[in-house]
């Protein structure tokens, strides 16, 4: 599975740097919790102006509840994996580089409950599944961005997202 992205980079907003292109490699778009995986990122700066500096990959967890008689809802979006890793990428220049991502999640036990017995043997670090049900629905998606040598604004830096899938 990959992505690619071409963009046109500003930096301090209006200031023409050329253009960069961003792929990224997933080895699958389903994970398994507690596994390691590495993903491929190709960063093509021949027609860029700006050297880059470093990519950020984040893995975003999305909590959606609903309780359907009193009609409430609560969401929540955490950033459950955050890996920043220097890819210096010069002018006029194309790299690849290999991030390993393990999805774990050492703060996740505000969902377990010491009360359920079902879920007594549960470790601290587990990772709710992906479901969509009419009252709980989990979403995961990675998010692959570049940053540069100098200041370039949100909307003209390189970013791809991916849907994933996490099971156990």
């Amino acid at each position: 599975m990959f992505k690619e992205v071409k963009q046109s980079i500003k930096n301090f907003f209006f200031f023409d740097k050329g253009e960069i292109t961003l792929k990224v490699f997933l080895p699958d778009f389903n994970f398994k919790y507690d596994s390691e995986y590495e993903l491929l990122i190709d960063i093509d700066n021949t027609k860029g102006k700006l050297a880059t500096d470093e990519y950020k990959v984040v893995v975003k967890r999305k909590l959606h509840f609903s309780e359907i008689i009193y009609f409430k809802h609560y969401d929540e979006e955490k950033e459950i994996i955050v890996i920043k890793e220097k890819a210096k990428v010069g002018i006029g220049e194309q790299k690849n580089f290999k991030c390993k991502i393990k999805f774990k999640d050492k703060e996740n036990h505000k969902y377990n409950s010491n009360g359920c017995h079902y879920y007594k043997s549960l470790p601290s670090d587990f990772f709710m599944p992906t479901l969509d049900g009419d009252v709980i629905k989990c979403e995961y998606e990675i998010k692959v961005s570049l940053y540069f040598e100098n200041f370039v604004d949100k909307s003209h830096r390189p970013r791809l997202i991916f849907p994933i899938s996490l099971c156990h």
